[in-house]
């Protein structure tokens, strides 16, 4: 703890747009306001003899730390009912003024008590009591808004009593909250936990649950202490939070496999329940112009009743990223290829968006309707359910609009602005591109004028259509770099804010141009981690909070995170929900904070410590973004920790091979976080400890595949400079024992990324060492091999013709990276029947002639290939010519262990009649059983579990049941017989999920 000094001067300090923000030193309001001890967080509990009396006499007497929760319901006090006048106060008051969030907040105390504890307390309308219980007895904890707590008959004149001592007073911010600890006429403790509005009500509950039970949320999951470490005395609160920015939340960036891509309606609605314990407010995506499926560019007239494509004319080719695609590096490959059991995590060959698991990729009318039509419906339930959390939603795509060829931009927003009626954004926000920021887009460009002309069409649009949702901008600028203004002075009022991500993917500071915004709301975007080190870890958080201190001082009213992975992001998402409510947070207590909970009290300190020794700048950023040296130092590059590689995206860098001294010295870190897991012996910190541990280990790894890939690298070249008669006994006997020590290195990382893995967004990463970096690093130097060994051999490939291609491929299979020839390429297919080269050494490979010459013949290309040219070959499919022992096993290597990617704890009955678990078996494939079984009952329940059997998916590690939601919370287990021993998920107690 540290001490920090609070004045009475705690009013609400007012915004130019007259909304209001709490200054820093009064984010947790501690009455009397004078110099006091804080923890890591600055949430502590002050003490006050009777009241702690109380509870411990609680405690000892029933054994029972919450005795009963009650809700206040929402009156017409708390409750707007006039209309607003304007779309952004009917958002507002959507969001805010729900009146399920009162039963919601004590049920939700209910369910964490129940898991902190073991024992549930009941939950009680408090309209009609008429007291909170006989001396001695448990703790009662209320919650309700404020202006219906202080009229109750019963705590308003405890709030009254102690008004004197504690502020009750939560000023102007609608979401404001307050959690008092006090005491009733009888001597008994009494938490009140009250907000501005209900949505606030709901966050002084999750504040509750966090520091008075010792829970943390994470954007990944819950940390519950195990109950060997639950209170025994709940700790006397007095807090008061007021937010420092009305718009919280994240932008979850659509293109890549690690992230939402992948998301099932599961994903998006753990994600929106997540965000809510956090008190966050908002989600956002951004969608790639005609090319991705959330926003549909056409006309109004094939729009359908649902939204569906009417006119399968109009539904082109879209797709979100998947492991059958060849986008931003990736070569196609079918999961059940992989190695080192990563296979067993997908349960079918082209793993994507449930959106496309029936066709993989829309590559016609059909398909491309039904793309556009699934998507739809997947984003559309999902922001149902974020709706019921006052979460607000954007989608949108960038500008100047890419559209259909003929057609005007105010026709191609009426459609899709009719279609996204029915998904019910709450913003439609429009992008300024990526080249903006690299090309330097100036003011006066024929770009800006017609992205200028598009919003304002867009503006028309809305209006004519009657549109609920706001219209807003973001992207790579907040305008063109020589006039950040521009589109304050350009865009009139219908346009609520004005925003943008970081510029230089994070690695400069919030854009000082925000100043210049005066005539719109504004939100800025810091990155929770950069693309070009996707495929390792990274760790932003003081970055984070700086950023977020940073946009406060520019008057800025909304802090969103961009991301993609869900786990690697996690701490660095929780520091950018924590800053906007504390602005003088910092990374030590952040982290002192979130280490304690997930690993234990014993190894928290020690491993903070270590874990702020790798996060963010070592000495800050270049100026003017991220020059760096060359080399070995580039992997450095100024953050403290080693980045494997500045290429896009999540691409090892070639030219870096850091050697064996380089590693031992800058990725020691490692293995002295490993050593710490030792001191860990609770089943559920070691879950939280592996996962960390495993992700550096799995980054250490990859240095050490880039150095053996190098090694093997050079020796190939070597080889293949040899006379051919010597090229086969130089590759037995130089090259394959290197290629069988990169294999060694290669499997290691991916166990080591086996053993993290608990989201979609690390299920995404296995691609980008599976379908990029395993080939483009290595493949070529395996492939030269094989042609080595291959080079004496007699048979000679037969010319068949060339044939055109598309994006969607003809020739399906195969490397399909550069560096080939024709006897390297028929080395690297040496068992398919063709294969070919186009744009001058790609390769490709397949079995199928119809497939590979479906496009028809075009203009000779041979030998090598032009660009959409292939130049094919047959020739008799063989035996690998490497053994199997030189190449990583497909065999899985790790520990046995089960993860749920998608943990929900929160399920909306009206909206979710059933609902699913899938769980994921890691183990040798033979001893994964058959089935699994999931057990539940009702939270908290003596009764005996209702057993289910849970299927197992295309003989993968991939099980799944789905069952009728109850009505009331329920708590359930998954259990599974793997080779003799029984594994289960979570690993101790049960997975608690609430209903409303």
């Amino acid at each position: 703890g540290r001490k920090i000094g609070l004045t009475s001067s705690c009013s609400p300090v007012p915004r130019p747009d007259q909304t209001y923000f709490t200054p820093p030193h009064c984010m947790i309001m501690m009455a009397p306001c004078t110099a006091v001890t804080v923890c890591a967080l600055l949430l502590v509990a002050l003490t006050v003899s009777s009241v702690v009396e109380a509870t411990a006499a609680a405690a000892a007497n029933n054994n029972i730390l919450v005795e009963r929760v009650l809700y206040v319901p929402a009156t017409v006090r708390a409750l707007r009912e006039v209309p607003p006048p304007s779309k952004e106060q009917a958002r507002l008051h959507r969001q805010q003024q729900q009146s399920h969030h009162l039963p919601l907040a004590a049920k939700e105390i209910q369910g964490y008590t129940l898991r902190a504890t073991g024992i549930s307390p009941s939950v009680v309308d408090a309209t009609t009591i008429n007291g909170l219980g006989e001396r001695g007895s448990g703790v009662v904890v209320v919650v309700g808004t404020a202006k219906d707590l202080a009229v109750h008959p019963v705590v308003g004149p405890l709030i009254v009593k102690n008004k004197q001592v504690h502020n009750f007073d939560l000023g102007a911010h609608p979401e404001a909250h307050y959690v008092h600890t006090i005491a009733d006429q009888n001597g008994n403790a009494v938490v009140i936990c009250g907000g501005a509005t209900p949505l606030a009500a709901l966050y002084s509950a999750y504040t509750f649950i966090e520091q008075g039970l010792g829970v943390r949320f994470l954007i990944n999951g819950d940390v519950i202490p195990p109950t060997s470490l639950a209170p025994k005395v709940l700790p006397e609160l007095h807090l008061r939070l007021s937010p420092a920015f009305d718009v919280r939340g994240i932008q979850p960036f659509h293109d890549f496999t690690a992230g939402p891509d992948w998301w099932t309606g599961d994903e998006y609605k753990m994600i929106a329940t997540q965000l809510t314990k956090m008190k966050m407010n908002f989600f956002g995506f951004h969608s790639y112009p005609m090319r991705e499926p959330l926003v549909w560019v056409g006309p109004e007239a094939s729009v359908g009743a649902s939204g569906n494509i009417s006119q399968p004319a109009d539904a082109y080719a879209t797709s979100w990223r998947t492991t059958g695609d060849a986008g931003w590096g990736l070569t196609p490959r079918n999961t059940s290829t992989y190695v080192a059991g990563t296979s067993l995590m997908f349960d079918r060959d082209c793993y994507g968006s449930p959106a496309q698991a029936a066709f993989c990729q829309a590559t016609d009318p059909a398909t491309s309707t039904a793309m556009f039509d699934n998507a739809l419906a997947l984003v559309q339930d999902a922001f149902a359910f974020a709706d019921t959390l006052g979460i607000s939603k954007a989608v949108g795509t960038e500008l100047p609009l890419s559209k259909p060829a003929g057609m005007s931009s105010l026709d191609a927003f009426k459609g899709m602005f009719k279609r996204l009626d029915h998904v019910k954004p709450d913003f439609y926000w429009h992008w300024t591109p990526e080249g903006w920021e690299w090309g330097h887009n100036s003011a006066k460009s024929q770009l800006t004028k017609q992205a200028t002309a598009d919003a304002l069409d867009s503006v028309t649009a809305s209006i004519e259509g009657g549109h609920d949702f706001e219209l807003a901008t973001c992207g790579w600028t907040i305008g063109p770099l020589d006039e950040p203004g521009y589109f304050d002075k350009v865009l009139n009022g219908s346009f609520a804010a004005l925003s943008s991500i970081d510029l230089a993917v994070g690695w400069n500071d919030v854009q000082p141009a925000f100043k210049q915004i005066t005539n719109h709301k504004k939100w800025v975007i810091p990155w929770m981690e950069d693309d070009p080190g996707l495929v390792g870890a990274e760790m932003w958080a003081d970055r984070t909070l700086a950023h977020g201190r940073q946009a406060a001082s520019y008057n800025i009213s909304g802090l969103m995170g961009i991301h993609w992975r869900t786990f690697p992001t996690s701490l660095t998402i929780r520091a950018l929900a924590d800053v906007a409510w504390n602005l003088s947070l910092t990374v030590e207590d952040e982290y002192a904070d979130l280490a304690s909970a997930m690993f234990g009290p014993s190894v928290g300190p020690v491993a903070a410590r270590q874990m702020v020794a790798l996060d963010s700048f070592s000495a800050g950023p270049t100026p003017g973004g991220r020059q760096c040296g060359v080399v070995e130092p580039r992997t450095h590059c100024e953050t403290k920790l080693p980045r494997p590689g500045f290429s896009c995206c999540g691409r090892f860098a070639p030219e870096l091979f850091p050697s064996p001294s380089y590693v031992a010295e800058h990725y020691r870190f490692a293995d002295d976080f490993a050593a710490l897991r030792s001191g860990i012996t609770d089943p559920e910190h070691l879950v939280w400890f592996d996962r960390w541990s495993q992700l550096f280990l799995y980054h250490k790894g990859i240095a050490d595949v880039q150095y053996a890939g190098a090694l093997l690298s050079k020796a190939v070249k070597t080889i293949d400079k040899l006379p051919p008669a010597q090229q086969a006994a130089a590759a037995r006997t130089q090259g394959l024992p290197l290629l069988a020590n990169a294999s060694r290195a290669y499997e290691r990382c991916l166990t080591s990324l086996a053993a993290f893995t608990h989201t979609k967004g690390d299920m995404g990463m296995v691609p980008l060492l599976e379908n990029m970096n395993w080939i483009t690093n290595v493949g070529n130097s395996i492939d030269t091999l094989r042609s080595a060994l291959l080079a004496n051999s007699t048979t000679t490939p037969e010319y068949k013709g060339s044939y055109l291609d598309k994006t969607n491929r003809a020739m399906r299979y195969g490397p399909q990276v550069s560096g080939y020839d024709v006897q390297s390429c028929g080395a690297a297919c040496f068992n398919y029947t063709y294969f070919a080269l186009q744009y001058s050494g790609v390769c490709f490979c397949d079995n199928s002639w119809q497939h590979a010459t479906e496009y028809g013949p075009t203009k000779d290309c041979h030998p090598s290939g032009t660009a959409w040219c292939n130049a094919i070959y047959e020739h008799t499919p063989r035996p690998d010519p490497v053994p199997a022992t030189y190449l990583p096993t497909r065999a899985y290597l790790g520990q046995p262990r089960v993860f749920v990617p998608a943990v929900r704890t929160l399920l909306s009955k009206a909206l979710e009649p059933s609902f699913s678990v899938q769980a994921v078996v890691l183990a040798t494939e033979s001893a994964l059983p058959a089935t699994g079984d999931i057990g539940w009952r009702l939270a908290g329940s003596t009764s005996a579990w209702t057993n289910v059997t849970m299927s197992r998916s295309a003989g993968r590690g991939v099980y799944g049941v789905t069952l009728p939601t109850p009505s009331q919370p329920f708590e359930w287990a998954f259990s599974a017989n793997v080779g003799g021993t029984t594994l289960t998920y979570p690993v101790q107690g049960t997975v608690v999920v609430n209903v409303h």
